[in-house]
């Protein structure tokens, strides 16, 4: 049972200072450095399963699909809205299909896993169907870690 996991860096503002002292001519004096922000990263994840399956042509396949921690809330919503397209590597571009058409996670139903099925409508090559992500954090992702393999 292999999942796939990818990894996107949140960053958790912290505000920081130091203090020190040091000596201007003969005065000593305590000075402190504010910092505006330092990031820590954590992360968020995309799993799924199977990773990668054979499908014959009109022979349907279940994926499925959830997160490892919530979508962050941006301007107060916390929606992740996750499509599909053929990667444009891929051998055959118009081979299969898939329902439904988005999936919608938030901070409610993160671990909650939805299936995405894929149905070979013809014969052809490998497809990897990769995701557009939207939403909760998620926009400046490369999505080229997450792709669906279909043989």
């Amino acid at each position: 049972m292999a999942l796939a996991q990818s990894t996107l860096f949140h960053f958790i503002d912290v505000v920081l200072q130091t203090t020190r002292v040091v000596r201007r001519g003969w005065v000593v004096v305590q000075e402190t450095t504010k910092y505006k922000i330092i990031s820590i990263d954590t992360s968020l994840g995309l799993l799924y399963y199977p990773q990668t399956s054979n499908v014959i042509v009109d022979k349907s396949l279940s994926v499925q699909i959830w997160l490892t921690s919530p979508p962050h809330r941006i301007y107060g919503n916390d929606a992740l809205l996750i499509e599909w397209q053929p990667d444009s590597t891929s051998e055959s571009k118009d081979c299969v299909t898939w329902k439904p058409e988005r999936l919608y996670f938030n901070s409610m139903n993160f671990e909650k896993r939805q299936e995405l099925v894929i149905t070979r409508i013809k014969s052809g090559g490998k497809q990897r169907l990769i995701p557009i992500l939207h939403g909760g954090g998620y926009e400046t992702v490369y999505t080229g870690v997450y792709p669906i393999f279909i043989e």
